[in-house]
């Protein structure tokens, strides 16, 4: 750890970090921590059809992951409890599957 003003940090560079705990966060004036238990969801008929798809080639694998909500869900508020990620994988980028994650 590193101090700066008698304050204690820890250099995290550019790297992304999950914070499922309080160990690299000092204070959380006005915010709560949140983690949700995850639950399976029925698979998505068309994979690539849901919100806010990413797709990264992944050597010769393409990975998506893509927003679904559970059918009959209000598609427009945001943070509902039936949306979900889903993942998918491709070899030619057009003929997706779902693997079993269990």
């Amino acid at each position: 750890m590193k101090t700066n003003n008698e304050i204690k940090y820890i250099d995290i560079a550019d790297r992304l970090e999950l914070f499922v705990d309080d160990y690299l966060v000092a204070t959380m004036n006005g915010t709560t921590q949140r983690l949700h238990t995850p639950c399976k969801m029925p698979r998505p008929q068309n994979p690539l059809t849901g919100a806010y798809i990413t797709v990264i080639r992944d050597g010769d694998l393409f990975r998506a992951y893509a927003r679904h909500m559970r059918p009959g869900s209000d598609l427009i508020k945001d943070g509902n409890p039936n949306e979900c990620t889903c993942y998918f994988e491709s070899r030619d980028g057009i003929e997706w599957e779902s693997p079993d994650l269990d």
